[in-house]
C-alpha cells in the first residue's frame, strides 16, 4: 500500500505540473474515483456569500445520474459555526447515513454506504470540503486510505487554492479573495444601504485605514508575510466590531470599515480606532517581533443621509491622507476645513497660468545686511501673489501644494527670469547691484532641467555670475544628497554662489557639511525666536558661527528683529543679516529706493 501512496501522490502532483488546472483537477479526481474505488468524488468551496458552500467539481461513475455543479448549501450562522467547528476537529465518516444530520446538506436522495468528508483548509483558512462517496457497493475504510485520502486532498487544496476558479468563485459574490472581506463595489453598494435607512438617533463612522510602509515589508519580507498581514488585519476588523460593521479592502494595504454608533460616542470613537489599531500590531508583533508597524487612519461621520457613500469615503481617506503628513498620531477626524484647503488648492492651481500671464506674481527682494559695517550686500528673492483687488496670497498658502503637483517649476522659473532681468536692467541704467538669492524646489532634482535654464539665462541677460546665488534648504540636502552635490558642482562650474537655507531646523550631518562645498549657511530663525537671547541661544549660534568659519563657509542669520539680536551677532562673528529689523521683504520699486539709501560702493 506505501508504494501504491506514493504513486498516487505522485501522479496527483504531476497532472497539477505538467496541465493546466482545469484539465488536471479533472484527471485527478476521476483518478481518485478509481484509486479508492467510490462512486463520487466532490469538491465543495466557500464562495464569496457567507456561510454558503458550493459544489464546484465531481467526479461521477456513468451509472449515477446526480450532477451537483453549482449546486449551493446556505447554512445559518449557528450551523456554519458547529460545521466549522466540527471541520477543525478532523475527517467526517460515515457508513449508512448514520449521523449525517450534524452535517446540513449532506441528506441525498441516494443512499449513502459509505461517506468520507476532508476539510480543506488553505493558508489557516476553511475553504471546503472534498468529499468520497458509495452509494451502491459498501466499503470500509482503512487508517491507511484515510490517511492516503487526507494528504492528497491537502495537495488539491494547495492547488485548487491558488486557482483562477478558487478567485472565480470569490469574486462571483463580491469577496476579497485575499482577505474574505467585500470588494469595494460591494461595500459601497452596502454602505448606501446603510445610509438610506440610518436611524436618527446614529451616526455612521467611516473608517479608510492603511499600514504605513507596507511596501516596504512586501520587499524585505516577501508578498507571503505581507499577504498574512492583511489577513490578520481582516481577522482583528471582523473580531472587534458588531453586527452593523461593513469592511472591505479597496486595494494593496488599504482598508475601510463603516458602521453604526451612538451619537454619544462621536468623541470617544477615534479613541475606539486606536484600541483596535493597538491590538492589530499586538497580534502581528506575536508572529513577526522583527516587524514594526504603524497604521494611520481617517475617520468621518455620516450625520446627514443625503450624502453618498462614495464622498463619505472619500472624506475619510482625505483626513487619512493629510494624517500622513504628521506622523505624532494614528488616527484623524474628518474637518470640514479640510475640504475648504483642498478646494483652495485647486483653485490656484486652475489660476496659477493665468497669474503668471499677468503678472500677479510679484519677486519681493529682502536685504542682506554686513555685520561688520550695516551696509547692504546682498538680498533674497521671495515670490507673492497680488490679487486683482490688492490683497496678498502668501508663499505658505501656495508653494507646498505647487510642490506636490509639479507646478513650482513654473513659479522658480519666473522668479529666475525676473530676477536675471532685474539684474540686467539695472547694470544697462549704470545702477549698483548686490547678489541675489534664489531658493531651489526638491522637485528640480527630478530632471536636469535646472542648469540648462540657468545658463539660457546668462545668455539672455548676460550679468556677473557672481550676482546669482541658490539656496537649498537644509531638508532638501538630506533628502538628495547626491543631486544636491551634483547641482552645487555644477553651480561653482557657473561662478555661482550656493548656501544652505534654514540650518538647524532639521537634522543635519556635520560630515555632510563638511563634504558639500557650499559657501553661505544660513542659521534658521529658530535661534532667534526669543527677543532677549538665552545662554543655550548664544552658545548654539556661537558654535555654529565657529564650526563654518573653520570650514571657510559664510554665515548668515536669519530672522534679526532687535538691536539686542544684531549686536550679539556682531559680535560672535557673523558676516550675514537678515531680518525685520532691518527690512521687511520689498516689492521691485520700494528695493530700489532701500539700494538708493543704504547701498555704499
Amino acid at each position: 500500500m506505501k508504494n501504491n501512496k506514493l504513486q498516487a501522490l505522485d501522479f496527483v502532483a504531476s497532472c497539477f505540473a505538467n496541465e493546466e488546472f482545469d484539465l488536471a483537477i479533472n484527471k485527478t479526481l476521476k483518478f481518485l474515483r478509481k484509486y479508492f474505488k467510490v462512486d463520487i468524488v466532490s469538491v465543495r468551496t466557500t464562495i464569496g456569500r457567507e456561510y454558503c458552500l458550493r459544489f464546484v467539481l465531481e467526479s461521477v461513475k456513468s451509472t449515477i445520474p446526480e450532477r451537483r455543479i453549482n449546486e449551493t448549501i446556505v447554512y445559518t450562522k449557528e450551523q456554519w459555526n458547529d460545521v466549522i467547528n466540527l471541520y477543525k476537529k478532523g475527517n467526517f465518516l460515515s457508513y449508512d447515513n448514520q449521523n449525517l444530520d450534524v452535517i446540513p446538506g449532506l441528506k441525498s436522495k441516494n443512499l449513502k454506504k459509505a461517506f468520507l468528508q476532508i476539510p480543506m483548509f488553505f493558508r489557516g483558512s476553511f475553504i471546503g470540503t472534498m468529499d468520497f462517496v458509495n452509494v451502491f457497493d459498501e466499503k470500509q475504510w482503512t487508517e491507511q486510505e484515510i490517511y492516503e485520502a487526507e494528504k492528497i486532498s491537502n495537495l488539491v487544496c494547495t492547488y485548487y487554492g491558488t486557482s483562477n476558479l478558487y478567485n472565480q468563485n470569490m469574486n462571483d459574490y463580491n469577496i476579497d479573495p485575499m482577505t474574505g472581506l467585500e470588494n469595494y463595489e460591494s461595500f459601497v453598494k452596502s454602505l448606501e444601504q446603510l445610509i438610506s435607512g440610518q436611524p436618527e438617533d446614529k451616526y455612521i463612522a467611516i473608517v479608510y485605514s492603511d499600514i504605513y510602509h507596507f511596501k516596504y515589508i512586501n520587499e524585505t519580507y516577501g508578498y507571503n508575510v505581507g499577504n498574512n498581514i492583511l489577513k490578520l488585519a481582516a481577522k482583528v476588523i471582523k473580531d472587534n466590531s458588531d453586527e452593523t460593521l461593513i469592511a472591505c479592502r479597496v486595494h494593496s494595504d488599504n482598508f475601510v470599515v463603516s458602521m453604526l454608533i451612538d451619537k454619544s460616542q462621536e468623541k470617544e470613537f477615534a479613541e475606539l480606532v486606536k484600541l483596535v489599531s493597538r491590538i492589530f500590531i499586538a497580534r502581528l508583533q506575536e508572529s513577526y517581533p522583527e516587524i514594526q508597524l504603524k497604521t494611520h487612519s481617517g475617520v468621518y461621520f455620516i450625520k446627514n443621509p443625503n450624502i453618498t457613500a462614495e464622498i463619505a469615503v472619500a472624506n475619510a481617506n482625505l483626513a487619512r491622507k493629510i494624517l500622513k503628513k504628521n506622523d505624532t498620531s494614528s488616527v484623524k477626524v474628518f474637518e470640514q476645513k479640510m475640504m475648504e484647503d483642498i478646494s483652495t488648492q485647486e483653485h490656484l492651481t486652475n489660476e496659477l497660468p493665468k497669474a503668471i500671464k499677468n503678472r500677479n506674481l510679484k519677486v519681493y527682494y529682502q536685504p542682506k545686511i554686513s555685520c561688520e559695517n550695516e551696509e547692504i550686500v546682498g538680498a533674497e528673492a521671495l515670490i507673492r501673489w497680488v490679487c486683482d483687488d490688492g490683497t496678498f496670497i502668501y508663499p505658505d498658502q501656495f508653494i507646498p501644494t505647487f510642490e506636490k503637483n509639479g507646478n513650482i517649476l513654473d513659479v522658480d522659473y519666473y522668479v529666475y527670469e525676473d530676477v536675471f532681468k532685474y539684474l540686467y536692467e539695472r547694470i544697462e541704467n549704470g545702477l549698483p547691484c548686490v547678489p541675489i538669492s534664489m531658493n531651489v524646489s526638491r522637485v528640480h532634482f527630478s530632471d536636469d532641467k535646472l542648469i540648462n535654464y540657468v545658463k539660457f539665462l546668462f545668455d539672455k541677460y548676460p550679468i556677473p555670475s557672481q550676482l546669482i546665488e541658490f539656496e537649498l534648504t537644509e531638508n532638501i540636502y538630506m533628502a538628495n544628497f547626491d543631486n544636491a552635490a551634483k547641482l552645487l558642482e555644477a553651480c561653482h562650474s557657473l561662478d555661482i554662489l550656493v548656501s544652505m537655507d534654514d540650518f538647524g531646523s532639521g537634522y543635519s550631518s556635520l560630515n555632510m557639511i563638511r563634504e558639500l562645498t557650499i559657501d553661505i549657511l544660513k542659521i534658521d530663525k529658530i535661534f532667534l525666536k526669543h527677543e532677549v537671547l538665552t545662554k543655550s541661544d548664544k552658545i548654539i549660534i556661537e558654535t555654529i558661527i565657529k564650526m563654518a568659519k573653520s570650514l571657510n563657509i559664510k554665515v548668515l542669520c536669519e530672522g534679526v528683529e532687535t538691536l539686542d539680536q544684531s549686536n550679539f551677532l556682531r559680535e560672535a562673528g557673523c558676516d550675514l543679516m537678515q531680518g525685520y529689523y532691518y527690512s521687511k521683504p520689498l516689492s521691485q520699486e520700494k528695493f530700489d529706493e532701500y539700494m538708493k539709501k543704504h547701498f555704499v560702493k
